[in-house]
């Protein structure tokens, strides 16, 4: 039997199980805790849909597409033979978008998923083709977006949550 200043007799088995009992409160508590802090700090881990692009600004996208890549190996093509595959979003002056035209051919049948790591993101394709960053007429792949300071991390996070080929394993 052990006591404590108080008078109060405890033998070991009920100090044991009182210490388990203060040991499991400060979990449950620091778990709460943790858990209501979750979404309050900077890395903001969901996010919208990004708003559709106006058909003036995925016309002008589609024509320096075209200008940028295609005409210089199909003279004759037409904006009609590009297409905008998937939009990821605006971030200030730049959008970020994947692009084909009649003339390419981004295979599907690569046997696993192919990624890039840029500011600690990976940034998932499930095809050969790549994400490109559009600002005022020019075109930059993603990392070159980032080292120049038109992408920031959280950007490129927002990037790879609207990617479609990474929505079953999102994990940034």
């Amino acid at each position: 039997m052990l006591s404590n200043q108080r008078g109060i007799v405890m033998n070991k088995s009920t100090l044991l199980i009182c210490s388990l009992i203060v040991v499991a409160v400060v979990a449950v508590v620091a778990i709460a805790v943790l858990s209501a802090q979750d979404g309050q700090d900077d890395d903001q881990t969901e996010w919208d849909s990004p708003v559709p692009l106006s058909a003036e600004m995925e016309m002008k996208i589609k024509q320096d597409y075209l200008d940028f890549r295609t005409k210089v190996y199909h003279p004759d093509a037409t904006v009609d033979d590009v297409t905008i595959d998937t939009y990821y979003g605006t971030y200030g002056s730049c959008v970020a978008v994947m692009m084909t035209d009649a003339f390419s051919d981004y295979t599907d049948a690569i046997p696993i998923e192919t990624y890039e790591t840029i500011g600690g993101i990976w940034i998932i394709y499930n095809s050969s083709n790549e994400i490109l960053i559009w600002e005022d007429g020019s075109f930059h792949r993603l990392q070159e977006a980032f080292d120049s300071g038109l992408l920031t991390r959280d950007n490129l996070r927002e990037i790879e949550f609207n990617n479609p080929a990474a929505r079953h394993n999102w994990w940034t």
